[in-house]
């Protein structure tokens, strides 16, 4: 294994350890993301720094909050790594008074919308990304009546954030949509997602629909096994790495074995599929890093934030199913 992925790996697993005394009694599924979400930004959890930000958070929003509910990890960790969590909190609040002009059932995705502009832009700039992203959800939503829907407001945000305008960006998602469609059997609402971080790419739509389906074939083939729903999207943060789909899929087993042997990563906690999309990011975060320009740079930036964030909204799909099970 690379040795800066395994550090990766140490990282997460000592940060889910911190992140289980801090949280003892929330899900399972969203400790392990936030390790590593964590280990993404090579941050270290502090105990002390969680409870604390944890208090804050209390302290700013009721307990029925969507900041809260099955966020309040995401919600913290965000908040510890903005290294001023009273301030981001008050920030976050505020943005997503202004993400609640897209009308649409669950508030949790309006949350992570909220944040991931947050975290990439300034006070100044603000007003202008929200405008942005209520824009290309209502393009969204125009193209796919049917099957947009909560879940893409956090995809609004990330595709705000691109310099490109709301027209290529809404078109670039559609033609990737129907070449994905016609190449996997995908519900719509996945095909979607998928290709809204597609759009994302300067290529042209047949050339990234092509590697992104030449990465899932590969990864399948060597027994990584990546779910059709919300996982899916984790593969989209390794088509910029420069590195061939065989090289990716054996490094993404071996984290994911390595992975499975710490306590909070087994298939008794979060499963086979779930730990793979979080080993695709580790592999996706230490090879893009290695590639220097600055475009790339920030185009991986805006990939990492729309496939961890959305990793997260995996979690909660996964936690409100296995609620509505019993």
């Amino acid at each position: 294994m690379n040795i800066k992925l395994k550090e990766k790996c140490d990282l997460a697993i000592g940060n889910r350890a911190v992140i289980n005394k801090t949280f003892r009694f929330e899900e399972g599924l969203m400790k392990s993301t936030g390790a590593v979400a964590l280990a993404v930004e090579e941050a270290k959890a502090g105990e002390d720094e969680l409870k604390e930000a944890k208090k804050i958070l209390k302290e700013n929003v009721s307990a029925f909050s969507d900041f809260r509910a099955m966020l309040e990890i995401p919600t913290v960790v965000r908040m510890v790594l903005s290294k001023d969590p009273e301030d981001y909190i008050k920030r976050a609040i505020e943005v997503n008074k202004k993400v609640k002009k897209i009308k649409s059932l669950g508030g949790e995705y309006r949350v992570v919308a909220s944040m991931t502009l947050l975290d990439k832009k300034s006070d100044a700039e603000i007003d202008a990304y929200v405008d942005k992203t209520i824009e290309t959800y209502k393009r969204m939503s125009k193209t796919h009546p049917v099957i947009t829907g909560s879940e893409d407001v956090p995809f609004a945000a990330a595709l705000a954030l691109s310099d490109k305008d709301v027209e290529s960006l809404v078109n670039e998602a559609d033609e990737c949509y129907s070449i994905i469609k016609k190449k996997m059997r995908l519900s719509g609402n996945i095909a979607q997602s998928v290709s809204h971080i597609l759009a994302l790419y300067e290529e042209s739509s047949e050339a990234k629909c092509e590697k992104f389906l030449n990465l899932y074939n590969t990864l399948k083939e060597n027994d990584v096994k990546i779910g059709k729903s919300y996982e899916l999207v984790t593969l989209g943060s390794l088509l910029n790495s420069g590195v061939d789909a065989l090289t990716l899929a054996k490094e993404i087993k071996e984290v994911s074995d390595y992975l499975k042997s710490a306590k909070g990563f087994g298939n008794g906690t979060i499963g086979k599929k779930i730990r793979n999309a979080l080993a695709i990011m580790l592999v996706a975060d230490v090879y893009a890093g290695e590639r220097t320009t600055s475009n790339l740079s920030v185009l991986n930036s805006i990939i990492f934030t729309i496939t961890m964030q959305y990793v997260m909204i995996a979690v909660v799909a996964c936690t409100v199913a296995s609620s509505n099970s019993h």
